[in-house]
């Protein structure tokens, strides 16, 4: 993907924008904190509640809005997903989007440590987006109830 360095895309859940360098130490103090989740007063889900939290409601957030932007305002016809042959949880997540396989390009790259990839690619075209973007929203809706069964 290429963006403009200033663009910045906003949901509930997360901000994406551009990475730079200035990012470096953040993220190193990210990777490197431990037990936050242990705090009673911050709100960070426990490694067991991590993958459903990150599924639900990060990965699937910006992936919608990346599509989002690319559909609603660059007129995209499609958007594309790799991944690995070997990567079952990609796959599904991918899947989960509502995205379409459209075939494996076999042999299609070599590795760091020397083995071959099979890449699996998938698309949403243009015409599947309203369905896509629908039924994302409404796993929010329910993600965000709940969250804040309160609200």
């Amino acid at each position: 993907m290429t963006v403009n360095d200033d663009l910045s895309l906003r949901g509930s859940f997360v901000a994406l924008e551009p990475l730079v360098n200035s990012h470096t130490n953040a993220l190193k103090n990210a990777v490197t904190d431990g037990e936050l989740w242990r705090l009673w007063y911050a709100s960070v889900p426990s490694p067991d509640e991590m993958s459903n939290y990150v599924d639900t409601a990060i990965n699937t957030e910006a992936k919608y809005l990346l599509m989002q932007y690319w559909f609603e305002v660059q007129q995209a016809n499609a958007v594309e997903f790799r991944t690995h042959f070997f990567n079952e949880a990609s796959r599904r997540a991918i899947e989960r989007l509502g995205a379409k396989q459209d075939g494996i390009l076999r042999s299609h790259q070599i590795l760091k440590d020397g083995s071959i990839r099979d890449t699996v690619v998938y698309s949403i075209i243009v015409s599947e987006w309203p369905a896509v973007k629908n039924n994302l929203q409404a796993k929010f809706a329910k993600f965000r109830s709940a969250a804040n069964p309160d609200a």
